[in-house]
């Protein structure tokens, strides 16, 4: 199980989970950055404190594209559940 919240606070890691989602479904970091009012560092480095913390990427840059790695995806799942869970 992906856990973080014990290495960053409940609010810290929803935040994390919010913003690895935002960039799937608004296809990418800008977009990402945007709609959640956010500036694209602000995204990127929420991206890379969680990759920090999951101890692995969770994107790999295909051309142009950030694209999910295996745990990218195993982590995106693990986010929809627990924001589902706190909404």
């Amino acid at each position: 199980m992906i856990d973080i919240s014990s290495k960053t606070g409940p609010q810290a890691a929803l935040d994390h989970w919010r913003t690895l989602v935002a960039v799937v479904d608004e296809g990418g970091y800008a977009p990402a950055a945007e709609a959640l009012g956010k500036s694209q560092s602000t995204v990127s480095h929420s991206i890379q404190r969680l990759e920090q913390l999951l101890g692995t990427a969770v994107f790999r840059i295909k051309g142009r594209r950030a694209v999910l790695t295996k745990v990218g995806e195993m982590a995106l799942r693990r986010a929809r559940l627990l924001l589902d869970e706190a909404a």
